[in-house]
């Protein structure tokens, strides 16, 4: 298994467990009369996904694409964007909603700095993979491994036939 699957992998488990993670808070801690206040909010996520994130991020990366020769970097970047929006999405209501709150423990900690802190890990995360991306993809080490073998040689160092 190559590191690149294995951290893949890694990264889907984690992602299962936050959303059994939410899923557990919401069906236990939030209140029934705000599940349609949340739906809304989901919902709106969706439209924003698929109305600006999406199309966004294909423009992206077809203008990387064009712009930068190495798919690794336009391939980070496009994630740091996705990454980024969706940090947004979620935590600009928290940051909204720490300004006019009666209760300070609603929304513990400091909301921006919080913000701004996962922003920051968002673009480090797409600074190391790109980093990773082109040192693997240097010249004498293959990013990954050929599709199909090379021909074989006979003694002669023609290919064989």
């Amino acid at each position: 298994m190559t590191t690149e699957r294995t951290i893949r992998g890694a990264l889907i488990v984690l992602a299962a467990l936050a959303t059994a993670r939410g899923g557990y808070l919401v069906l236990f801690t939030l209140p029934p009369r705000q599940w349609p206040a949340m739906l809304l909010w989901l919902a709106v996520g969706v439209v924003i996904h698929d109305v600006v994130l999406a199309p966004a991020s294909l423009g992206l990366g077809r203008l990387l694409r064009a712009v930068l020769a190495r798919g690794a970097v336009g391939n980070a970047l496009r994630g740091a964007w996705l990454g980024a929006a969706t940090v947004v999405l979620v935590g600009l209501p928290l940051v909204v909603g720490a300004r006019h709150r009666a209760n300070p423990t609603v929304i513990p900690g400091r909301p921006v700095a919080n913000l701004l802190l996962s922003l920051a890990l968002v673009a480090a995360g797409a600074i190391a993979v790109s980093l990773v991306r082109v040192g693997l993809s240097a010249p004498g080490t293959p990013a990954r491994p050929p599709a199909t073998p090379p021909p074989a040689e006979n003694r002669s160092g023609s290919p064989a036939e």
